[in-house]
């Protein structure tokens, strides 16, 4: 039985560093506060068109993976077009789809009223249709996503965490597609990640998951460090911001960090074993084929992981 090998454009710090210094792409370019109010604009408009948080998460990985990439200049104008484009092609991803025309008229009108923008709604949206032409060609016409919101709830029943804890992580999950880490790591591990920060906030007095092999979800000790502690930092940039719920001030933050200072953490690992992510050979989310039989652990864990629960947690 052959293995099959799923690849996906993850980055780690060593290669952003590199396209920021040498190829001098927007991403090092525009400030946070930049790409906070795209977010900002971008849920308005998502809101106004009735899409769903996922649709939202898939346009925000097309946005940063534009930014990355992409050295053309962009000012005010440029960048609503840019948003306007990831979410059109994100409708279109997740297969709630909505017309070019009603996303551009939308948008100049939540503009005009904003006083952001005077521009017709037929102009815009032909802009908004070259720019996702782009989008195209910097994504290799490969838009296979994964969220991790539905693991969230998956990995709590299969752990046997509270309601209250899985509620918190999936707000997390959900809350750092504002930040560089969706595209620095898999909804594995991510999930993973706001699962043990949610339960050391929530449920201090209790182990952490320590115990729980991560090799089993296709990730390593050395990444879930890595993830937990790029969403701490989120956090922290961001402590002052009213609209995050996951951690809500600087004193859960810094409770959720002493955590880690005083408790023996999955690995202590270097840079290097960070920026290795494995082959996807025993993930079985994913679909992969592997020449050695499931253990016991990864027939259940495959069983929780591919019914995929989004309904209320019960």
């Amino acid at each position: 039985m052959s293995n099959i090998y799923i690849a996906r454009p993850y980055l780690n710090d060593n290669q952003l560093k590199y396209i920021e210094n040498e190829l001098h792409t927007n991403i090092s370019v525009m400030p946070m506060q930049f790409h906070q109010t795209s977010y900002g604009f971008m849920t308005q408009l998502a809101e106004k068109l009735k899409l769903p948080r996922r649709t939202i998460e898939t346009s925000m990985k097309l946005y940063w993976r534009y930014y990355i990439f992409s050295t053309e200049p962009v000012n005010d104008q440029k960048n609503y077009q840019i948003v306007c484009a990831c979410l059109f092609l994100a409708s279109k991803t997740e297969d709630t789809v909505k017309r070019s025309k009603e996303i551009a008229e939308l948008a100049t009108d939540l503009l005009a009223k904003q006083k952001s923008l005077d521009q017709s709604a037929d102009s815009f949206r032909k802009a908004m249709l070259q720019y996702e032409s782009s989008l195209l060609q910097l994504n290799s016409f490969d838009f296979r996503v994964a969220h991790a919101g539905p693991l969230v709830v998956s990995l709590g029943k299969h752990l046997q965490l509270t309601k209250d804890i899985c509620l918190n992580a999936y707000i997390i999950s959900f809350e750092i597609i504002r930040s560089l880490v969706i595209v620095q790591h898999t909804p594995q591990t991510i999930a993973l990640s706001a699962l043990d920060i949610s339960q050391r906030l929530m449920t201090p007095s209790l182990s952490d998951l320590k115990s729980f092999e991560p090799e089993t979800l296709c990730t390593t000790s050395a990444l879930l460090d890595d993830c937990r502690s790029k969403i701490l930092n989120f956090y922290t940039d961001n402590v002052s911001n009213q609209d995050l719920q996951g951690l809500k001030s600087k004193d859960q933050v810094m409770q959720v960090g002493l955590s880690y200072s005083n408790k023996e953490t999955w690995t202590s690992s270097s840079p290097s074993q960070r920026d290795q992510h494995p082959p996807p050979t025993k993930f079985p989310l994913l679909k992969c084929i592997a020449q050695e039989p499931p253990t016991n652990q990864q027939q259940q864990l495959r069983f929780a992981l591919e019914t995929q629960v989004t309904e209320n947690y019960q």
